[in-house]
Order: C-alpha cells, then sequence, then structure tokens
C-alpha cells in the first residue's frame, strides 16, 4: 500500500480480490479453464474452482459443457461503472428499434443469448397495436422453438455453437434430434434470418436477423406478428428489408459505443 493510499478501517476482504481478479483473468481471455486461472493468478485450484462455483451460483459466469472453461455472463456488466446492462441498449438499439416499431406497426424484440436461452433485452410490445401482451422484457425463451435462438445458433461463432448443443442435447426435451436441428441451422444459414412459423406459440409467427458488433454476433432482432393476419411469405416481403436496416444501424452504433470496445 503507498502512502498515498487511504487510511483503512479494516484489511482488505482476501476472498473479494480474489473473486474480482478471476472474473476480470476470465473478461480478458473470453474463457479460462480453473487450471489456466490458476496458473495466471497464483491462486491454488481448488480455490479457484469455489471462485467459480460462487460466481456461477450467483449467475455471473457459465460453465462450457463442452470444454469445461468459463466464460462471463452479461450480468457482469451491471458491474462496470453504475452500467446497469441497459446503458448500450438505450443507446444503441431502442431508437432503432422503436423506429422500426412505428414503421412496420408489429412488435420488434431485442432478444440476447444468457444460459442457453434467449433473453427479450427490450421490446415496442407496450407500444404495438397489434400487442396483446405487456412487460415481456426479462422474458426467457427457448433456443430451439424461437426465431430468435435459431438465429443465435446459426449466426454465433462454430465453437460457440458446438457448446450450445452440447448443453441442449443434454438438457432439451423437445423432440427435436441432431438431422432436425442441423437442418434448420443450415436453412437459417442459407436464408438469412430465423424463422418460426407458428410452432410453439401457435397464435404468432416471427422472424429474427442478427446483429453483428465488434466483429461478433452482440444480439438479434425480432419481428412478431399474427399468424391469422399475415402468411409466412407475405410478412418476410414487409419485414424482412426493413428488419436488416434496423440491425445493420445498431451494428454501426454498437461499434462505436464505448462499453462494447472495451469487452
Amino acid at each position: 500500500m503507498t502512502g498515498s493510499s487511504p487510511r483503512r478501517s479494516y484489511e482488505p476482504v482476501r476472498a473479494l480480490q480474489r473473486g474480482l481478479l478471476v472474473m476480470q483473468a476470465i473478461s480478458h481471455s473470453k474463457e479460462a479453464t480453473a487450471a489456466q486461472l490458476s496458473r495466471q493468478l497464483g491462486i491454488p485450484r481448488p480455490t479457484v474452482i469455489r471462485i467459480m462455483e460462487t460466481l456461477e451460483d450467483m449467475g455471473f459466469i457459465e460453465r462450457s459443457a463442452s470444454t469445461g472453461s468459463w466464460r462471463l455472463t452479461h450480468r457482469c456488466r451491471t458491474l462496470s461503472d453504475g452500467y446497469n446492462d441497459e446503458a448500450w441498449v438505450r443507446e444503441c438499439a431502442i431508437p432503432e428499434i422503436e423506429r422500426l416499431g412505428r414503421e412496420i406497426l408489429w412488435p420488434v424484440d431485442l432478444m440476447a443469448f444468457q444460459n442457453y436461452r434467449m433473453i427479450v433485452r427490450e421490446s415496442t410490445h407496450r407500444f404495438s397495436p397489434f400487442s396483446i401482451i405487456g412487460g415481456i422484457v426479462g422474458t426467457t425463451l427457448s433456443m430451439l422453438e424461437t426465431s430468435s435462438g435459431r438465429a443465435w445458433l446459426a449466426f454465433c461463432s462454430p465453437t460457440e455453437r458446438e457448446e450450445i448443443l452440447a448443453h441442449l442435447t443434454a438438457t432439451e426435451k423437445s423432440g427435436f434430434d441432431e438431422t432436425t436441428v442441423n437442418r434448420m441451422i443450415a436453412q437459417t444459414v442459407k436464408q438469412g434470418y430465423g424463422l418460426r412459423c407458428g410452432e410453439i406459440y401457435k397464435e404468432t409467427s416471427s422472424l429474427s436477423v442478427p446483429i453483428f458488433a465488434r466483429d461478433r454476433l452482440q444480439v438479434v432482432l425480432t419481428v412478431v406478428w399474427f399468424s391469422s393476419a399475415l402468411s409466412v411469405e407475405e410478412a418476410v416481403r414487409r419485414f424482412l428489408s426493413p428488419a436488416r436496416e434496423s440491425a445493420a444501424a445498431i451494428g454501426r452504433k454498437c461499434d462505436a459505443h464505448p462499453d462494447l470496445q472495451q469487452e
């Protein structure tokens, strides 16, 4: 401790210091195993494991089912300089999805991957004249049975896709087999967007386009419509181009946003 350091009432909490060091190291390397973190930080491996299991219980990190490595979750953003997980969403995405919502009238959702599900980060459901639901922000949805989940699987990195599918194979009980899932992903990649035609939510259908920034998939933009009001072909004709334009605009804003530049 230097002479300029403030006087402390108590000794530093060593466990907290180590926990933050572990999170910082994972952030810098994107993902890491317990052995790697132990070597890098000089902390005994059993201690590292206890720290990571505690952080996992709190939702700040998650473990890869296929590699055994650990990575941060979106919840970590709540810790940075008052950042509340909505800063870049509010500044980069909300104005654009609200503009798109006014243009097409149907609900627009901003979806992100979290804990092997898709979570609604923001939505225009509360403004749309064609929505019958509200309070959808924070809702989590299936990966395999939603257009947003299908888009994420199709456009995330191959490593991430492999890890997600390994987890879903072990936990999903939705009736999808490997052949069906691979065919679905291939079709989504080919057409350039995720699609749900009724299915799990029979009264609605949706399409989802990826939003890239900082050379990675960040979020997914989803448009929802009543299946009885529009055919899939008509909805794609009307909504796909505007959705892609909005996704590109959000991506450009995200590229310049300081919070995402630090990732």
